[in-house]
Formats: structure tokens, C-alpha cells, sequence
């Protein structure tokens, strides 16, 4: 009792340290797995702002894109329009018709020789007229002019505020003939236009964008925004670029804060009732334990008592054969004598003449000695099924049947077939000569005299199983009797009249039912008897 009580405190301690560690694992996995479905959130956001940010980069870079489109084609009216007295005539109306459609052009100037002496609209722009814009410019201007003399390639400057007021960019480009220098060719575009027109005229609802030079200053939105680990793309211009982020409306832990509180407080509540589950488990298992050695004292008695039952079945099965072997010898020997009496009897009495009565009396004796011995034979045959190891051999059963029919030597007036396709199997050949013998000689026993007798042995393949048929057209069974003659010393005519020991059909169902197949039987008064019965294609019991 000690030793149990310690065994138990000792138990309970283990179950406490194992809970306590189970519980600590518990939650180091689940804040693993809840920082691993945050950044898995995070990552959804990030893809969803992503391509947010990639449709409106495209925008602004094909509205900037066709502004700049405009400019090459005031350079091209320069190329086109050579005179100066041709060029001023035509300017203003090529210029608007160049801007008509596209909003956003403040202004568009021609300097040649860097003199502002062209400019659309006039309106407004009075001052810059006459101006040279080299003498005029201011320091960063000065730095992109230089740029576009020595590239000959367009140049920007901003976006900044203008001297006109506004927020605009200005693109220039030098204009060379022949090698040499032109003039130059200037477009001052309005940026708010531009951003309108690629949509960030307004932040987005979930999403703030922000613009700046490269690696310089913000021109458009929140400048916190490129200290937040923001998703940027570039925006390229002829000579430069521009950074384009985006971000959520708050940074991106709290874009996803909402779904982890309910995610967090799920993961809690499912780690609270999976270790109340284990601990529930904990007990139960002790508890179980407890009941299985209790149960398995009890089965180890029960054990020991079924040993000794199936020792004393064993013995008694042994002592049941020994018994029939010896009983069937032992009354075997005087019903031969018997026989054998009859016969001496009748040969001493030959010389004289015996009476028909004698003489029926002598042929009942043998012939009822006779039906005795088969009783004892096929009582010895039933005891033997399922007792005795079987030998399993390649059975050719078309010739196994025809062996049968020869060995029953049936009269002329019986005619048997064989259908077609009889199988090959392994089987016990003994057993199935004794359910064809027994089916085959019924048929032939109990023909109708009054007719020729047809016999037929068919056979269908059933996955697993072979189902048989023998049929014959002889007297037929009443319905009411076909479970009867299934019995043991079961027979329908008189023992007077038949030879039957009634235990053919028994040994015949024992047999089919051992090999795990079904035997049914289907007949009627004068329409004969057709018996159905399954066998394994493979025996290996």
C-alpha cells in the first residue's frame, strides 16, 4: 500500500512538471505561429498596396510622359519651320493646337539664342518676352541649362513654386542646326494637373503616396512616409528619376492590429481549452492505467482458465476421434460378420430350394448391413470435417467431375453434362469429390423412371468464388422439405424403399460451409432438383 501511495504522489508530480512544461512550449509555439500569421497579414497588405502603387506609377509616368511628348513637338516645329518671320506667324496657332488636348501646359516658349522671343499664351506671360533666359535664370536653372547644351537632351528643373505662382515643372532642351547652337525649347507644365490626371489629386482611403527627387526632396505628400519602410518604385524621366511610396494610413503592424486582436484572443482561447483538454487527458490516462492493471489481472485469470479449457478441448477432441475411429471399427467387424452369416447360410441352402420369402429376408440383411456400414462411414466423415489438416492441390475440376460420374457408373438412361469452362483451383480434391458424388448420385438416385434422367453441372466465376449448379429433372422436393433434407439421418422416402443413410447432404453443407461458400437448394414436386453452392477459389484454412 506504501509502495503504491508513493508510486501514485510520484505520478501526479510527473503529470504536474509535464503540464507546466507542455504549457511553456504552448506558448512560445503560438507566439511563433502568431508572428509568423502577422507577417503573413503584413505581406498580404504589402501585395494589395503593391499593386495599388504599380497602377498609379504607370499613370503618372504616361501623364508626365505625354507632356514631355509635347515639347519634341514644338522642337519638331523648329526643325520644320525655319524662318523666323514664318515661325512667328504660325507659332501661336501650332501651340494651341498642340496643347488643345492635354490639360496642364502653363506655358511653351521658343528662345533662340536663348532670348524668350516666342511664347504661348501671351497672356500672362508679358514679362518672360524678350528675356534671355540664361541671364535670367536661377542657380539650379542654370546648372540643367548647362546639362542640356552638352547633351542636347531634355533636361528638367523642379517641381517647384513658380514666379507665375503655381506648382509646376519646367523642361528645357537645346536646340542645335548643323552643329550648332539654336536656341532653346522650354515647357513649363503644371503638376497639380499632372497628379490628377494619374489620380493623386487625393490620398487613397487605406493608402497615403508620397513623391520626391531622387534621394531629394518630398514635392508631393506626407515626407514621414519614406522613414516608414514604405514600397517605392521609380518614376523615370529623361534625365533623372523620381521615388513614388506608398504606405498604409498607418504603419503596417497596425494596418493588421484588428485581425491579430481576434486571431490573438482565438489562439489563447484554443491553447486554453487544448491544455484543459490535456490535462483532462492527464487524469484520465492515470486513471485508465489504474483500470488496466485491475483489468489485466483479470484477464491474465481468465486467460489461464480459457488455456485450460482449450487443453481439455483439445483432449476431448482427441479422445472424440479416438472414440469414432474405434466405434466405427469396432461395429464395422460384426456387421461384416453379419454379412458374411448371410452369405455362408445361403450357399449351405443352395442345394436346397429356399422360398422367395428366404430369400428376400437373406438379400434385407446384407442390404440393411450394408446401409449400416455407410451410416458409420459417412457419421465418421462428418466428425472429421474442420478436424483434420487438409491437403491442398491443384484440382482440375472438369475431370475431377468426370472421374465422379465414372466411379457412379450411372445407368443408360441417364444422361449427364458437363458445361463448358470448368476452372482449375486449389482445393482439397477429397472434399469436392464428396459434394459432387453426393449431388451427382441424388440425381441419379431419384430420377424420374418414367422419363430419361438429365443431369447437368454448370459453373459461374464470382470474383472470388465459384458458383456451381447441379440440376437434374428427377421426382423433386416439396418446398416445405427443403431445409430438411439438409438434417442429419434426414430422408424423404421410406427406409423400406430407399438406401439413403441421410447424410449425404449434411456432410455436403458441412463441407461447402467450411470452405466458407453457401449451398442453397431450389425445387418442385416432378420439376426435379437444381443445387446451388459457392467454392473459394483458393483455400487456406
Amino acid at each position: 500500500m506504501v509502495k503504491n501511495n508513493t508510486q501514485i504522489l510520484w505520478r501526479k508530480r510527473q503529470i504536474t512538471i509535464v503540464f507546466a512544461l507542455t504549457i511553456g512550449l504552448g506558448m512560445m509555439l503560438e507566439l511563433v505561429l502568431l508572428k509568423h500569421y502577422e507577417e503573413s497579414l503584413i505581406r498580404d497588405v504589402q501585395v494589395t498596396v503593391a499593386s495599388e502603387l504599380a497602377g498609379k506609377t504607370s499613370a503618372l509616368s504616361a501623364a508626365v510622359n505625354r507632356r514631355f511628348a509635347i515639347l519634341q513637338g514644338l522642337i519638331a516645329f523648329t526643325d520644320a519651320v525655319r524662318n523666323h518671320g514664318d515661325m512667328t506667324m504660325h507659332f501661336d496657332e501650332f501651340a494651341e493646337g498642340l496643347i488643345k488636348t492635354t490639360s496642364g501646359i502653363r506655358t511653351l516658349i521658343i528662345a533662340p539664342n536663348g532670348t524668350a522671343s516666342l511664347v504661348y499664351p501671351h497672356e500672362g506671360n508679358e514679362k518672360i518676352i524678350g528675356t534671355n533666359i540664361f541671364s535670367t535664370a536661377r542657380p539650379e536653372q542654370r546648372e540643367a541649362l548647362l546639362r542640356t547644351l552638352s547633351s542636347q537632351q531634355m533636361v528638367l528643373n523642379g517641381p517647384y513654386q513658380l514666379l507665375q505662382g503655381g506648382f509646376g515643372l519646367v523642361a528645357r532642351q537645346s536646340i542645335y542646326r548643323e552643329q550648332q547652337f539654336w536656341g532653346l525649347a522650354t515647357m513649363v507644365i503644371d503638376m497639380n494637373a499632372v497628379l490628377a490626371e494619374a489620380g493623386l489629386d487625393q490620398q487613397g482611403e487605406y493608402t497615403r503616396f508620397s513623391l520626391r527627387q531622387l534621394g531629394g526632396k518630398v514635392f508631393y505628400g506626407d515626407e514621414q512616409l519614406f522613414q516608414e519602410e514604405p514600397l517605392i518604385l521609380p518614376v523615370l524621366l529623361p534625365d533623372s528619376q523620381w521615388e513614388f511610396a506608398a504606405g498604409p494610413r498607418i504603419s503596417w503592424t497596425e494596418s493588421v492590429k484588428h485581425q491579430m486582436t481576434v486571431v490573438r484572443v482565438l489562439g489563447y482561447s484554443i491553447l486554453v481549452l487544448l491544455l484543459g483538454l490535456l490535462y483532462t487527458a492527464l487524469i484520465w490516462q492515470e486513471q485508465l492505467k489504474h483500470k488496466v492493471m485491475i483489468r489485466t489481472g483479470e484477464l491474465r485469470e481468465k486467460s489461464d482458465e480459457l488455456n485450460h479449457a482449450v487443453a481439455c478441448l483439445q483432449a476431448s477432441n482427441l479422445e472424440l476421434e479416438q472414440f469414432a475411429y474405434v466405434t466405427s471399427h469396432d461395429l464395422k467387424a460384426p456387421l461384416r460378420a453379419i454379412t458374411h452369416l448371410s452369405q455362408w447360410v445361403e450357399e449351405d441352402l443352395s442345394d436346397k430350394e429356399l422360398s422367395e420369402t428366404t430369400k428376400e429376408y437373406l438379400g434385407l440383411i446384407r442390404s440393411r448391413t450394408e446401409r449400416m456400414e455407410q451410416l458409420i462411414n459417412g457419421i465418421l466423415q462428418y466428425s472429421r470435417i474442420g478436424r483434420v489438416n487438409l491437403e491442398i492441390a491443384d484440382v482440375d475440376v472438369g475431370y475431377l467431375i468426370k472421374q465422379v460420374i465414372e466411379e457412379l457408373m450411372p445407368p443408360d438412361d441417364v444422361i449427364i453434362t458437363i458445361g463448358d469452362g470448368m476452372p482449375r483451383l486449389q482445393s482439397n480434391p477429397t472434399m469436392m469429390r464428396q459434394v459432387f458424388a453426393n449431388l451427382i448420385g441424388n440425381g441419379i438416385r431419384y430420377r424420374d423412371i418414367e422419363r430419361e434422367g438429365h443431369i447437368s453441372i454448370t459453373v459461374k466465376d464470382l470474383d472470388q468464388y465459384y458458383q456451381f449448379n447441379v440440376k437434374d429433372n428427377g421426382v423433386g422436393i416439396d418446398p416445405q422439405f427443403h431445409e430438411k433434407v439438409f438434417g442429419m439421418f434426414q430422408t424423404l422416402a421410406p427406409r423400406d424403399k430407399s438406401e439413403s443413410t441421410g447424410v449425404g447432404l449434411t456432410i455436403v453443407k458441412k463441407i461447402i460451409q467450411y470452405h466458407g461458400g453457401i449451398i442453397a437448394l431450389d425445387s418442385q414436386v416432378g420439376q426435379g432438383v437444381s443445387v446451388t453452392f459457392t467454392w473459394p477459389k483458393t483455400f487456406n484454412k
